[in-house]
């Protein structure tokens, strides 16, 4: 499976364009794809209220180069995604402006998502998330595209083009997963049935300016200056991880890729086009992440647990992470956030979608937390 590298070192629409049109031609070009007239749907991660310049979402200008590149193949596009928070159009609308994504959809006369309705469906090929909730805007498209952003992951150590697809989970449902799959692989298992069910076309990664640290919400830009493209998100994730020194067996969305049968265990099956090391950088900084060790179950690392600590001087009371805390173990008190730590099951969606960086991730001995 083809995984293609494109260097891109700022964003320019017509420099992105170029780029990922030279990447398709090495996939055999658009059109063996999609067809002209097909309509195409592009699922970005929007991810919260952030601005493109904090790197946590799919950089606008990026996604600009995607709809002119299908635009000028005579493709109907839609832009559209789930973020974490209420799935109403209120919350969108300011998701899609903060986002730069109604700028993009204006000036370009393409659609943003505006049915926030699901449906229910049973997918008896997955193996862990079977009765699946999914977005209405994904029924009634020809292909839907992953278009990513690279970043690291405080809870699944990675997000990619695999757990891109969990924006096909309406709003506050994947509030409900989190406390479903509060493990790290059946977490990861459960991303991959749903990218298995989506079965997207084509994928796309934004690593020209990614995001290192504490991913994927509260992290610092790192540039990369590279575009990934491949015809399958599971390849694709395991060269964007070992781009930014992560061992891909470590970062569970990947391990399950691999138990499923979607990569081979040496990813022997995985042509780079594109040299790797003119892009890898080994100091990228990871998240301080719930660890998956192949150490065998003695491992230090099991007796250790990782959980959210609001730092108060930042905490600006505004409760989005009590609103967004599955186990609802968050409280605002005197206008600051307070974690009932009994029931905390450290998903740290609090920390990925705090918009003041209030949030860190710590480690604690377990004895010291019972």
């Amino acid at each position: 499976m083809k995984v293609v590298l494109n260097k891109c070192t700022e964003y320019d629409v017509q420099k992105i364009k170029k780029g990922i049109i030279d990447s398709l031609n090495e996939l055999g070009g658009l059109n063996k794809y999609i067809k002209s007239g097909e309509s195409v749907l592009l699922k970005v991660n929007l991810l919260t209220l952030k601005k493109p310049e904090q790197a946590a979402t799919t950089h606008p200008t990026f996604t600009e180069a995607l709809v002119e590149v299908f635009k000028d193949n005579g493709n109907e596009v839609i832009i559209a995604d789930s973020p974490g928070g209420p799935y109403l159009d209120m919350y969108i609308k300011r998701v899609y402006k903060a986002t730069g994504m109604t700028e993009i959809a204006e000036r370009q006369g393409v659609k943003l998502n505006r049915d926030y309705g699901s449906y229910d469906i049973f997918d008896n090929n997955s193996k862990m998330y079977k009765k699946m909730k999914i977005c209405n805007y994904v029924k009634g498209v020809d292909h839907i595209i992953t278009v990513s952003k690279m970043k690291t992951h405080s809870f699944m150590t990675f997000t990619g083009a695999v757990k891109n697809l969990f924006g096909v989970i309406p709003g506050l449902v994947k509030a409900d997963l989190h406390m479903q799959y509060p493990d790290l692989l059946d977490f990861g298992s459960m991303l991959v049935d749903i990218c298995q069910h989506i079965n997207p076309t084509l994928s796309f990664m934004d690593g020209i300016i990614a995001m290192e640290g504490e991913g994927p919400g509260s992290g610092d830009p790192a540039e990369m200056n590279v575009i990934l493209t491949s015809t399958s998100p599971y390849h694709l994730d395991v060269v964007a991880a070992d781009m930014i020194n992560l061992d891909p067996k470590k970062v569970p969305t990947i391990i399950k890729s691999i138990e499923y049968g979607h990569i081979k265990d040496d990813f022997s099956d995985i042509e780079v086009i594109g040299n790797i090391d003119d892009f890898r950088k080994s100091s990228f900084v990871h998240a301080k992440t719930n660890r998956v060790e192949n150490v065998g179950r003695f491992s230090i690392w099991r007796y250790f647990k990782r959980y959210p600590k609001i730092i108060k001087k930042n905490c600006i009371g505004c409760g989005d992470c009590a609103e967004v805390c599955p186990a609802k173990t968050i409280d605002i008190i005197d206008r600051k956030a307070v974690i009932k730590f009994d029931k905390c099951i450290s998903c740290f969606c609090c920390h990925e979608f705090c918009p003041a960086k209030a949030i860190t991730v710590k480690r604690r001995f377990l004895r010291k937390i019972k």
